[in-house]
């Protein structure tokens, strides 16, 4: 009968436990449901949010997401209201800014698109499109840069690029920004329920952890637990508590208003995707950790999660850090703690071998060890491959207007700012009701003298952060467990053998005697048992948030923002986590309180029963000697033989919750017999039942306040109007608020109120380039004088933050103004020098058309000048600015267009009456323009020309050398002209001639030139350097031979000019 009701028993309680597990997992889907309900309703009416602020450059402006070869449609809006933002966009190719000019529009028509069209990518083509993709998205920084370069962000997300790539693709490829808030709201609802889930891992109060080391005693333990009558409903009431503050924590974070930034500003993706893939490493993390095993399967999980966090935000990288703290705080530690609790129960009996045991066991076991080096490895691994790809690490081409600090030379004042910045990042998490989209130089003034008031909230905010540190620190003594694991791990290697026999000592200790043991230090120890600790998860949050935030912190680097509202959207989680836990503890202390008031009164009315329960048991004992005696004499034995065993073989934990449950049974029994205020339960505590209401007050007063406030903040993000008007009441004294307060007037025509802003602009920061781009539009929109805005636009061109879109604007504007003068050589001119340094070739082409039409107007010194400012800009070309699939083409072109440059330059040197500047253009034709023929005939003739008329009024008498009459001779030979052709031959006979009475040697040489060139017998021009070579030969170098070579090739029957005879008589 007992073994059938002990069945009968034990069905039920599997029965119970299976029918509790249900319902604790539908209760917690429930919540999980609600919290992503409650997030995707809080930011509901951001899905109607446009493009704005940063997303213009990561987004509608990047090749990466809306493709090398598509149109973005749908987008846009603005022109760069951001001011920056952190990037800077892609000078566009220099080439392919020729193929506006109908000069050369033929000659690279169709030549500089890249990639394929929609008709030529065929399956056998798709495959190396997306290669080519990938391997450019690789490359890339956030905002679409050659991440290797020196002015690159250095941001490498490029899955998060990827998640905008995608959201382009199914939306047709088109910009549909619906989409893309859609995904945001998914993502931080997703993340809510992570936290939720998060939250039930970490704050598990040590008493009740489990048992790390293997998950089917976890299973016994938690079933052995809920068998410990009364001490139940405590647990109960426990796990109620902490359910409340877990939904509390992801409530609080799906709702808080300093993460609307990160939600309804698209390019906040960055911190959602990395928050998703750190919770997800977190998750498995946990799911993987055991104190002397580790499931490898979700460790792995986990470190992929890693770097795939990594790869979607640098925060990410935080989890290298992170993860062995985790292990630490919530799986090493419990167990250590266990392990003390055990080892004091123990300490009456076996004091000796119980210290020689905790000497020897070390708090932090092997297997931590080896997981904390395999991350280790593996962050190593990613920042080497990291350093590869970016080349720098760390981004420093930021401007005093973004971080102001960074750019400080005083130290003290750099360090008191950074102080008063954390502060604000604090106070923003506590009271987020003052947020801007921008804070940049000078919304939050450096602090330059120690006596500033606000150093006084500086250093509260420090001590809110570090006292809990140190306390925390000091409570899980953590000193003692890193000298405890040193001792251990120095015995591990140097006496294992003396190790191994201690701990089998400690094994052979009396069960019976701990069984005894066991009871007494259950009364003593009973209430310590029971409360619950939550320093290690608290500590946890404490350090999970510094560690997230670092990155962001200006610390150990600067980065490009002086405050960043999405920056605190991890590190939000730590505090979400903490301001729920402290806000429950409360309730865990006055439950516990009336819990051990309820335990002294019962333990007072066990005292006097167990006086008549001794009595009781003597005489049971007596009647069991005497059933002992029957059994014996009827040889039944096993029985008595199986319980002994069974107790001596009995886990030491659940010896100690059967004895606790034995004494809690009766001691709440006995307790049910007495007085009725020892009925009361813990929930009717006075104190629980105010703190209880207090505490719903608290969670209704502030999940309203972060509900209503960012709903608030998501209207303010839903286009760039708003956002920057609201930002204007936060940060009146921003300068980049006031320059992007006064373009947002400029879209609405009202140039007053525009002007007005970009003045207080500059007033802020004198230094501040990027207004005069916007100042210099504003002024011809609004007076229509181009005279008037020309200096602040060479001012803009001379600022790297603007001169890209100072070239745009400046090509509309000259563009427009040219169509109703086409011959104003001045406005050319501008434009030229304009796009000199980025768009050399228009620049030259826009150069040599104003040199023509100052040439044509007589104003030859001016044509000069700017003919040779279009060969200094084309001089400025070189390969990198070339499309690489064109190269030669475009190298062609350029030369082509310096060819014409020179024969305009001789042209204008020549109507100069200078000569031989004209003569040095033509020679550059005639060496380097032969591939165009034309420009190449045309120099050569002026060339010639020129030369024979330099000649021919020589006033010196000096004759040319004979290589230049070589040369000329040479260059006259090849006009396609007969009359130059046959006067070659006469220019060197005539020069040979002349050389006779200087130098006779040099005229043998031009002698023998003009016999090459002429191989007909009976030409005159034959015959002559016959006979003058012959007589050279005889008369002066009496060189027989060589007067027999020439003089056998004279034929005088062939000789019909008398000169020649007479030369022939002579000889």
């Amino acid at each position: 009968m007992n073994s059938n009701g002990s069945n009968n028993n034990k069905s039920n309680k599997s029965f119970l436990i299976k029918k509790q597990k249900k319902l604790v997992f539908i209760r917690i889907l429930m919540y999980g449901l609600l919290i992503f309900l409650i997030s995707l309703i809080v930011y509901s009416n951001s899905l109607q949010g446009e493009f704005c602020f940063d997303d213009q450059f990561a987004i509608v402006n990047n090749k990466d997401v809306i493709g090398y070869n598509e149109e973005g449609g749908g987008g846009g809006g603005g022109g760069g209201g951001g001011g920056g933002g952190g990037s800077t966009i892609e000078i566009p190719n220099t080439m392919d800014s020729m193929r506006d000019d109908e000069v050369f529009k033929s000659k690279t028509e169709g030549f500089y698109e890249f990639g394929f069209g929609d008709d030529e990518i065929l399956p056998t083509k798709q495959l190396s499109v997306a290669y080519e993709y990938f391997s450019r998205l690789l490359s890339h920084d956030f905002w679409g840069q050659d991440i290797a370069k020196t002015d690159s962000h250095k941001s490498y997300r490029p899955l998060t690029t990827l998640s905008f790539r995608f959201n382009f693709i199914t939306s047709g490829f088109i910009l549909d920004s619906e989409s893309f808030h859609l995904t945001n709201v998914f993502l931080h609802g997703i993340v809510s329920v992570y936290i939720f889930f998060i939250a039930l891992l970490i704050f598990k109060p040590i008493h009740s952890s489990r048992n790390m080391d293997n998950q089917d005693n976890q299973e016994k333990e938690q079933e052995e637990n809920k068998d410990s009558g009364n001490e139940q409903s405590y647990l109960l009431e426990l796990l109620g508590v902490d359910e409340l503050c877990c939904f509390l924590t992801a409530l609080l974070f799906s709702l808080h208003p300093i993460h609307t930034e990160a939600v309804s500003g698209i390019v906040g993706r960055a911190e959602l995707l990395c928050s998703l893939f750190l919770m997800i490493s977190l998750l498995s993390f946990l799911r993987c950790c055991y104190v002397n095993s580790t499931h490898w399967n979700y460790f792995f999980i986990s470190i992929f999660s890693l770097i795939f966090s990594t790869l979607s935000k640098e925060t990410g990288f935080c989890l290298v850090f992170i993860l062995p703290i985790t292990d630490f705080l919530l799986v090493q530690y419990p167990n250590y703690k266990k392990k003390q609790i055990e080892n004091k129960r123990n300490s009456s009996t076996s004091s000796s071998s119980s210290s020689s045991s905790c000497s020897s066991s070390s708090p932090l076991s092997l297997q931590f060890l080896i997981r904390t080096i395999i991350i280790s490895i593996v962050g190593f691994i990613f920042i080497y491959i990291r350093k590869l790809i970016t080349v720098n690490m760390v981004l420093d081409n930021f401007r005093m207007l973004e971080n102001p600090i960074a750019r400080e030379p005083i130290l003290l004042t750099r360090i008191l700012s950074l102080m008063n910045l954390h502060s604000r990042y604090l106070w923003l998490l506590i009271y987020p009701m003052n947020m801007s989209a921008d804070w940049s130089f000078n919304c939050i003034p450096l602090i330059k003298d120690i006596s500033n008031p606000l150093n006084i909230f500086s250093i509260l905010a420090y001590s809110i952060i570090l006292l809990p540190l140190i306390y925390y620190f000091n409570k899980i003594e953590i000193f003692t467990i890193i000298f405890k694991s040193l001792i251990a791990l120095k015995d591990l290697i140097f006496n294992k053998n003396k190790k191994h026999r201690n701990n089998n000592n400690n094994k052979d200790s009396d069960d019976e005697d701990y069984e005894n043991n066991n009871n007494i230090n259950n009364n003593n120890n009973n209430n310590n048992n029971n409360q619950p600790e939550y320093y290690n998860s608290i500590l946890w949050c404490i350090l999970f948030g510094l560690i997230s935030f670092l990155p962001s912190s200006n610390i150990f680097f600067y980065v490009g923002t002086a405050i960043g509202e999405r920056l605190l959207y991890i590190p939000s989680i730590a505090y979400c986590l903490l301001l729920s836990r402290f806000l429950t503890l409360p309730l865990i202390y006055f439950s516990n309180k009336s819990y051990n008031n309820i335990i002294k009164n019962n333990n007072n009315n066990n005292n006097n029963n167990n006086n008549n329960n001794n009595n009781n048991n003597n005489n049971n004992n007596n009647n069991n000697n005497n059933n002992n005696n029957n059994n014996n004499n009827n040889n039944n034995t096993g029985t008595g033989t199986t319980k002994r065993r069974t107790t001596k073989n009995s886990n030491p934990s659940s010896s100690f919750n059967s004895l606790s449950q034995s004494s809690l049974t009766s001691s709440l029994t006995s307790s049910s017999t007495c007085s009725s205020s020892n009925k009361l339960n813990i929930k009717e505590s006075k104190s629980y039942k105010i703190y209880s209401i207090l505490l719903i007050l608290i969670i209704i007063l502030l999940s309203s306040f972060y509900s209503i406030r960012t709903w608030e903040r998501n209207e303010d993000w839903k286009n760039e109007s708003s956002l920057f008007l609201s930002a204007l009441k936060v940060c009146p004294n921003s300068a980049k608020v006031q320059y992007n307060v006064g373009i947002l007037y400029r879209r609405t025509k009202e140039w007053e109120k525009s002007i007005e802003h970009f003045n207080k602009a500059k007033e802020i920061l004198p230094d501040y380039c990027d207004v005069d781009y916007f100042y210099a539009l504003t002024l011809i929109n609004m007076n229509g004088d181009y005279n008037e805005a020309k200096p602040y636009l060479t001012k803009s061109m001379n600022c790297r933050h603007t001169q890209i879109r100072s070239l745009e604007a400046i090509n509309e504007i000259m563009t427009f103004l040219l169509n109703s003068d086409p011959e104003n050589a001045q406005l050319l001119t501008d434009w030229a020098y304009y796009e000199k340094e980025l768009q050399p070739v228009n620049s030259a082409m826009h150069f040599h058309k104003a040199a023509l039409i100052y040439n044509n107007q007589e104003n030859k010194k001016k044509a000069v000048q700017l003919l040779n400012e279009s060969l200094n800009s084309l001089s400025r070309v070189n390969d990198t600015m070339l499309n690489k699939k064109s190269i030669e083409r475009d190298k062609r072109i350029i030369n082509e267009l310096k060819c014409q440059d020179y024969i305009w330059l001789s042209a204008v040197y020549f109507d100069l009456q200078d000569n031989d500047k004209s003569i040095k253009t033509l020679e550059y034709i005639y060496d380097n323009c032969k591939h165009f023929k034309k420009i190449w005939s045309e120099g050569l003739l002026s060339l010639v020309n020129l030369k024979l008329f330099a000649l021919k009024n020589e006033k010196s008498g000096k004759l040319p050398s004979v290589n230049e009459i070589l040369l000329i001779r040479t260059q006259m030979s090849q006009i396609k002209d007969k009359e130059y052709q046959l006067g070659s031959t006469q220019f060197l006979a005539q020069y040979a001639q002349n050389y006779e009475s200087v130098d006779f040697s040099k005229a043998a040489k031009l002698y023998e030139k003009l016999l090459s060139i002429s191989p007909d017998t009976s030409s005159y021009y034959n015959h002559l350097p016959l006979l003058r070579l012959s007589w050279y030969y005889k008369n002066i170098k009496k060189d027989q031979n060589q007067f027999e070579k020439y003089s056998k090739q004279l034929n005088p029957n062939l000789i019909f000019d008398k000169d020649l005879e007479k030369l022939f008589s002579e000889l």
